[in-house]
């Protein structure tokens, strides 16, 4: 603002050398005068003559009908020259005028010939001006062409158009009373919603749900009346999850006996039950996302429920899921088709992750069963960073990747939160999963005796869905394409990108090669940012993630089950009570339990036999189980590194073991090696008994235990028993170093000819 009015002051001078001599200064006669004038001038909508001693400079500024007014308290208004100033000097027309600029958002162009008299507007008191908002500010960020507008720029909407009131539109049933239609109870708290068609409901924290009569859109994904409850997790580091009511034709479940008169009519009803899992203490473990089951902004609890709330308009910390139009057309492009196998790709932080969820539940909803096959090392769905991994999903999952970590039907471990050090094991990883689902998954032959007879969902075929990492750019973009021959997708989801240069071409899509034997077609998608990803950042859900996968409890399941193959074994509860350095491990003798452990990535060929337990210790691990004879072609001609049989077996230098003949079967965390012979190995893992056996092969790569795992959040004073000054490595509060200081900066600083 003020060079603009700098450079007025320039012209204003240059013309004043010239000998034309231009007049601002107004001379106030009245408010109410003004405001009569004003009006006047505006109804008659007519340009103002041009005059050499009476016009008003043209302006670069575009007017308005607001009046903006820098009351600094270093800035006062300029009172008329004094009478005794030099007769031929010329007036200090700056001195005169109001310090203001003004601004409209009307005008489009420079020209203001048509807005109102500027000595009129100067004369308006603020008061009385009308408040139109700005068109533009310095301050605001620019919206770049074809991008969404941020939804804190959108007027704020009714997230919640249902008010439960109590004996009205919601009944607090007993546990008891559920076991009549089938329900199994959660033991907790549990209320019958009713909902008329169109109306939405959207809450914070967990709970079962289940369709008792009509149909309901949540996530994307359309529900209908059944006996199964849906896990929903809806914390605010997400976006949340709003359910709809829709009509439907479907069947009805029952209900309890006392409540079928007052729920009899056309409207949807559903079944709220508490879900307590011990997901809600890891808000406690990693304090970066303390709170995040609790809203902040103006909400209500449910009546009958401790930790479900009401939310009905969006505030700064809380955002809604929601999925434009072209997601949704083409998904449905994607379910009209049959034996499909579906790529996701573009850049980060545009909705990835969020379209594969909802496509994959989308899926649900036709087949039985669907694979997942996770290719972003640093934001994976089902499972820990550092790994690509095959899952085999049968169940809609409603809620961020920490509330659903899964044992994987397959996975390689990289190590590495990005490709960028080890691209060609990454693509070998990539095309074993491939070749594992065209052999094991795609036509499954054994068919699970549990599946339900009347569901009439397609089991004989199983989609396949694939989700790419975020870095689209040299290595990346080159890893992406190579990515496309080997998996052959039948649909690209591509997310269109936008640059910040109106006049930079947006990239387009690249014909096919002709010698491609696959023919894929292409959808493009408006990207979606999440606003979350300002308070959160990509490390901070890594974290997040890695901490709920060594805290939760799988459901175990038995080798000689070959039918359980295709189980989905997604976590349902967690164990955090205790820190990770208050729970027993395992003890494992090297000799006897490790065949071999092997250190990937850079700096690991410098590691010699001597300090190799020094790293060990509390390193993120993966478990690897190879076949007979890998280890053997891995070590190559050299021989172990060390003669002592009750030392640790490693080979330095060494790559991991090739995925065609090995598998990842999940991390582990090695909290201590004992110092003497023979080495034993405390370990904690999440993975079972029967899997650990098969594990044999360490492999530490470059990704670390965050440090939120390594506290004991349990005593505020101590870590593991140390006073927490006396802890190395960690500090507490504001450092004192050098340049840990805040950073001040003047920002009231002008130029010369400003001032």
């Amino acid at each position: 603002m003020l060079s603009a009015f700098a450079a007025r002051k320039a012209a204003l001078a240059q013309d004043n050398k010239g000998g034309t001599s231009k007049t601002t200064g107004i001379k106030q006669d009245g408010v109410e005068k003004a405001k009569a004038t004003l009006f006047s001038k505006i109804q008659e909508k007519a340009p103002k003559p041009a005059s050499s001693n009476g016009a008003a400079p043209r302006s670069a500024k575009r007017p308005s009908s607001r009046v903006v007014e820098f009351a600094t308290p270093r800035k006062k208004k300029r009172s008329s020259r004094p009478s005794g100033a030099a007769a031929g000097s010329p007036a200090d027309v700056f001195g005169q005028q109001d310090d203001m600029i003004i601004v409209s958002p009307d005008s489009d162009s420079e020209d203001d010939s048509e807005a109102p008299d500027p000595e009129v507007i100067a004369n308006v008191s603020p008061d009385d001006a009308p408040l139109v908002p700005r068109a533009w500010s310095p301050s605001a960020p620019a919206v770049e062409d074809g991008m969404p507008i941020p939804a804190a720029t959108l007027p704020p909407e009714i997230l919640c158009t249902y008010e439960p009131v109590l004996d009205q539109n919601i009944f607090l049933v007993e546990p008891e009373e559920l076991t009549i239609g089938g329900f199994v109870s959660s033991g907790g708290s549990c209320a019958l919603l009713v909902l008329d068609e169109g109306a939405t409901a959207c809450f914070v924290g967990n709970y079962y749900l289940s369709i008792i009569r009509g149909a309901i859109t949540m996530a994307g994904t359309h529900l209908r009346a059944s006996i199964h409850a849906h896990r929903v997790f809806a914390p605010t580091s997400s976006p949340l999850p709003v359910i709809a009511a829709v009509a439907s034709d479907g069947p009805t479940m029952p209900v309890p006996s006392r409540l079928q008169g007052i729920l009899a009519g056309d409207s949807c009803v559903i079944l709220l039950q508490s879900l307590t899992t011990g997901v809600e203490g890891l808000q406690r473990i990693c304090q970066r996302f303390d709170g995040m089951f609790s809203p902040r902004g103006p909400s209500r609890l449910v009546p009958g429920f401790r930790d479900l709330h009401v939310i009905h308009e969006p505030s700064r910390d809380l955002e809604v899921l929601s999925l434009p139009p072209t997601w949704s057309s083409a998904m449905d492009g994607v379910l009209a088709a049959n034996s499909t196998v579906t790529l996701v790709k573009g850049p980060k932080k545009c909705g990835k992750s969020t379209t594969v969820r909802t496509l994959m539940n989308k899926h649900l909803e036709k087949h039985r069963r669907v694979a997942v096959l996770e290719c972003d090392l640093g934001q994976s769905e089902f499972t820990p960073a550092g790994m690509v991994a095959l899952n085999v999903i049968s169940r809609p999952l409603f809620g961020p990747p920490f509330t659903h970590p899964t044992i994987p039907y397959r996975a390689h471990f990289i190590g590495e939160t990005t490709a960028k050090s080890s691209p060609s094991h990454y693509l070998v990883a990539i095309e074993a999963l491939m070749e594992t689902y065209r052999l094991d998954i795609r036509m499954p032959a054994l068919e699970d005796e549990d599946e339900d007879e009347d569901d009439e969902r397609i089991s004989d075929h199983i989609p396949l869905i694939v989700n790419t990492m975020g870095w689209t750019k040299g290595l990346g973009a080159d890893l992406l394409r190579r990515l496309e021959d080997l998996i052959q997708p039948t649909h690209i989801l591509e997310f269109q990108t936008a640059t910040s240069d109106a006049d930079w071409p947006r990239a387009t899509a690249s014909p096919p090669p002709p010698d491609r034997l696959y023919t894929s077609k292409t959808y493009q998608l408006q990207p979606v940012p999440s606003l979350t990803a300002d308070s959160f950042t990509a490390a901070d859900h890594r974290a997040l993630s890695i901490l709920s996968y060594f805290h939760a409890e799988f459901p175990d399941v038995a080798r000689e089950d070959e039918s359980a193959a295709f189980k989905q074994r997604t976590a349902l509860t967690w164990h955090t009570a205790r820190p990770l350095v208050a729970q027993l491990p395992y003890e494992v003798e090297c000799a006897q339990a490790v065949d071999a452990v092997v250190l990937i990535g850079a700096g690991a060929e410098d590691v010699i036999q001597s300090e190799a337990t020094c790293v060990l210790n509390g390193a993120l691990v993966g478990l690897v189980s190879c076949e007979t004879g890998v280890l053997d072609v891995v070590a190559g001609d050299d021989a172990l590194a060390s003669t002592d049989p009750t030392d640790i077996s490693y080979f330095p230098c060494n790559t991991p073991p090739p995925p065609a003949t090995s598998h990842c079967v999940g991390l582990a965390l090695v909290r201590a090696v004992s110092p003497g012979t023979p080495r034993v190995l405390q370990v904690l893992t999440p993975v079972s008994g029967a899997q650990l056996a098969d594990a044999r092969v360490l492999v530490k790569g470059s990704m670390e235990l965050p440090i939120w795992g390594m506290l004991d959040w349990t005593d505020e004073e101590r870590v593991a028993g140390i006073e927490k000054d006396k802890v190395p490595y960690l500090q507490w509060g504001k450092g004192d170093g050098i340049g840990a200081e805040r950073r001040r900066v003047r920002r009231n600083l002008m130029r010369k000819a400003q001032s």
